[in-house]
């Protein structure tokens, strides 16, 4: 199962909230990571932002067209083997930031 990098809302409580008896507590403008999908899409009904749509993970664990269905562009990816934000271009992932091949 994948996991997300989560944005908390904006407001008094920085993102404190419980999903699937679990808390997950942290402060406005910084990201949790390693959220699993169903607490993500649960955070997100609660006004939490998905940083990372398709995940996060090791460079082999990158989604496949075949394993999510079909990637549109500028699907996001934090790749942990080289710690930046990937991107899909239609064709290849790219780094977030740089728009070099990755």
């Amino acid at each position: 199962m994948a996991n997300h990098i989560m944005l908390p809302p904006g407001g008094a409580n920085g993102g404190n909230t419980s999903v699937n008896g679990r808390s997950y507590s942290c402060a406005a403008g910084a990201a949790l990571a390693s959220v699993p999908r169903d607490d993500a899409h649960a955070l997100e009904a609660n006004g939490w932002l998905n940083v990372a749509i398709h995940g996060t993970g090791p460079t082999s664990a990158r989604p496949t067209s075949f394993q999510h269905g079909i990637l549109g562009n500028n699907a996001l990816y934090y790749d942990t083997t080289i710690s930046a934000f990937i991107a899909w271009n239609g064709t290849n992932w790219v780094n977030a930031q740089s728009g070099a091949s990755v």
